[in-house]
């Protein structure tokens, strides 16, 4: 499957159906899909310095699985410096937290948040001072769909970023907006509004540093044995984007 995507420092973009007008000016539908439903952005946060600590991931080979090892290996304690439990979703990890099964978790920055709110949890940093460049949005589309209707590909992703412009532009509309999707509380997305609209691409184009982390990650969770070439994952046939346009 080719894809389409921008590289951005570790956050995940979320995607809503949209009616999109092509450029003949027929309305066309295009269906999209939305990768999970409770994550404005999907940043892994909930870590720290917490060398011989139990820290909970979502599962085996996962980012945050990747974010977990990457702490350790950076902070000079090796790849086992931190120990890495999957322990899947939200609502196992708040258990497991309550039984002293794990000590931390690697979760989005709005799920933080929001449990920092009742003093469930704390915060203690986001996932960027271990993790520079890489790529974790991805818009992508089946063969088929770019072969056969490639202007809907570009109407979708015209309205994206002309959307993306929008929000960087309307913090309080976009506030009110996405935390009434979520249902979360205004004060919770304002935190995440201000920590992760400047990661949204305004153009879509690539970051060659961020393909290369990403490539090397492939290789140290076991993914792949070697180093794939571009070609083999995404085309660059419909960037860069210009807003407004």
């Amino acid at each position: 499957m080719r894809a389409y995507f921008r590289a951005f420092p570790i956050c995940l973009v979320v995607l809503a159906m949209a009616a999109l007008s092509a450029p003949a000016g027929a309305a066309e539908t295009l269906r999209v899909g939305k990768a999970v439903p409770f994550a404005w952005t999907f940043t892994p946060v909930d870590v720290g310095d917490l060398k011989g600590k139990r820290i909970g991931v979502t599962t085996v080979g996962s980012l945050t699985d990747w974010i977990g090892k990457r702490i350790g290996v950076l902070k000079g304690w090796g790849p086992r410096g931190i120990d890495i439990v999957a322990i899947g979703g939200m609502e196992p990890a708040r258990a497991a937290m309550k039984t002293n099964q794990i000590d931390g978790y690697i979760a989005s920055l709005e799920s933080g948040y929001t449990l920092e709110e009742a003093k469930e949890w704390r915060v203690l940093t986001t996932a960027t001072p271990f993790v520079d460049h890489f790529i974790t949005h991805v818009i992508f589309a089946r063969e088929e769909v770019i072969e056969k209707r490639p202007q809907a590909v570009r109407a979708f992703l015209q309205a994206w970023f002309d959307t993306i412009a929008f929000m960087k532009a309307n913090k309080a509309k976009t506030v009110d907006i996405t935390a009434k999707v979520l249902n979360l509380s205004p004060a919770v997305i304002g935190r995440a509004y201000d920590e992760e609209v400047g990661i949204f691409s305004d153009d879509g184009v690539f970051d060659a540093k961020a393909v290369a982390a990403l490539k090397q990650s492939f290789i140290e969770m076991g993914l792949l044995k070697e180093i794939p070439d571009d070609k083999v994952m995404f085309t660059t046939q419909f960037v860069p984007v210009k807003a407004g346009m």
